[in-house]
This record gives C-alpha cells, structure tokens and sequence, in this order.
C-alpha cells in the first residue's frame, strides 16, 4: 500500500507534482504486485484540520488519473463519502449489484461500462477476508 503525501493532503492545487508522482507509485504497484491500496497515515493529518470532503475528492482525481492510464477494472472503496466522490469523479452513476462478499460489502457492475467493477465497504465494517487474498 502506499500512504497519500503530505504534499497532497494539505495542499489545494490539483495539478502538483506530487499528484503526479503519487499516481505514477500507484501505477507502479498496480503493474508489480496487481493491486495497489491508497491510504491515508494519520500522522499526516495531524498537521492541523484537513477538509474530508476535499480528501475524498483528491482520491477520486487520483484514481481517475490511475483508471485512465491503467485501465482498472476492479475498484474497492471504504467509505461513504469517499465512495461518493470517487464515482462523481468518475462520472459513475449507476451500479448494479453482482454480488455480496460479507454484509453490506458489496462487488458492482457499472452500468454502461461492462469492464469496471466497484466494491464499496461502509467504513466501520470489516474488509472481508477473501478480499485480502
């Protein structure tokens, strides 16, 4: 996995560097390993109070950019809002459900879009684990 950078938390500007390089780790992880997981270290939020709206929609540009240039087909989110602002990044907005991993873990088809598949996870549940498999 790979922790968001301070440059980019506490940071307004979309088109940084830092975007850039933190998406090209990403990728990085994605081409090696086959998954890659954003996260965020809370030692990096301590810095003073941070937007969570404004993180959640740094997440969707990133894995907008990440999609784009991949071409990912399996994301699975934690949160609510940050499952909303990742698929309003992305212009999702329609799923249909395929199926349940544990309750309220949920895999979904995009409609309109045969290839990508979404997983949302509301934050206080468990990751089921054939997820971590």
């Amino acid at each position: 996995f790979s922790c968001m950078p301070p440059e980019i938390i506490n940071n307004d500007e979309v088109s940084s560097p830092a975007y850039g390089a933190y998406c090209n780790r990403l990728v990085s992880l994605l081409k090696t390993k086959g998954k890659a997981i954003m996260a965020l270290n809370p030692a990096n939020l301590a810095n003073g109070p941070v937007n969570s709206g404004m993180l959640a929609s740094k997440m969707g540009i990133i894995v907008s950019r990440i999609i784009a240039e991949t071409g990912l087909n399996e994301l699975l989110i934690e949160g609510g809002a940050t499952a909303s602002a990742v698929l309003t990044q992305l212009n999702i907005n329609r799923l249909c459900p395929v199926q349940q991993l544990s309750p309220g873990v949920i895999r979904m088809r995009v409609v309109d879009n045969d290839q990508l598949y979404v997983t949302l996870k509301p934050g206080s549940y468990e990751w089921p684990a054939q997820v971590w498999n």
